[in-house]
């Protein structure tokens, strides 16, 4: 295997997925996420919005931030 024999992502491309997070910027944004819902149920509203939804699927497709949620209780309840 050749470097070029690997596609090229173009920014119209959505035929192949993201480059995945790392585990730290994973476990960053979980912490972050996590004290925003400490006091909260859900992020913006007393209901779910449109942020909750976004941010759920990518948590949810993301294999890294699914391993670590036991760590983050707050993220985990909501």
């Amino acid at each position: 295997l050749s470097i070029h024999s690997f596609p090229t992502r173009r920014s119209s491309d959505l035929s192949l997925p993201p480059t995945p997070p790392t585990f730290p910027s994973a476990t960053a944004f979980l912490t972050q996420l996590t004290q925003q819902l400490t006091l909260r149920t859900f992020l913006v509203s007393h209901a779910p919005t449109l942020a909750d939804w976004a941010i759920w699927g990518a948590l949810k497709a993301n294999t890294i931030a699914l391993a670590q949620m036991p760590r983050f209780v707050h993220v985990a309840r909501w």
